[in-house]
């Protein structure tokens, strides 16, 4: 075993090495420039404009939303999770109100963010939310819709962890 990797590797493993993979030197290769070099700051400015709207109160999240919104908000409970598959924002915000769900303030969180396509970015946010005084871990994923001059989501998908 190799001590020294953060995922240990058996002795069979640590036999490939570079000269395994061979790469032709008629390999040729083209870089680009990425058409959204800037997802990652558009992604940050998402979460936090969210996650302000989202402690102030849900229904100010709602502009966030396509209309045509496909969400998913699984709730986990010992060893069950209920799963609500909705379609479009306003069944989504419902659907929290339902569940006596006013206010989600976001708390140590963090993220992960990638482009998809010319227009999408997908990001991946988890952490802490704070429901009702109670303090739950969550994991989310957003796909942003940049095509028009409003950055909306077009799906997402919650779940938290009680």
């Amino acid at each position: 075993m190799n001590d020294n990797s953060f995922f240990p590797i058996s002795d069979s493993m640590e036999m490939c090495t570079s000269q395994n993979f061979v790469i032709s030197e008629n390999t040729s290769m083209t870089i680009t420039s990425n058409q959204n070099a800037n997802y990652e700051i558009i992604a940050i400015n998402f979460l936090i404009q969210f996650t302000n709207n989202s402690s102030q109160n849900i229904i100010n999240t709602f502009y966030h939303f396509d209309d045509n919104l496909l969400s998913s908000l699984t709730i986990h409970s010992n060893n069950f999770s209920q799963l609500f598959e909705l379609i479009g924002s306003i069944a989504l915000l419902t659907k929290l109100l339902e569940l006596g769900i006013t206010t989600i303030k976001y708390h140590r969180w963090t993220h992960t963010s990638q482009p998809i396509e010319k227009h999408n970015i997908h990001i991946l946010f988890f952490g802490n939310i704070e429901i009702n005084n109670k303090y739950y871990d969550f994991n989310s994923s957003f796909v942003l819709d940049m095509s028009n001059d409003l950055v909306k989501v077009k799906n997402y998908d919650i779940h938290i962890f009680i």
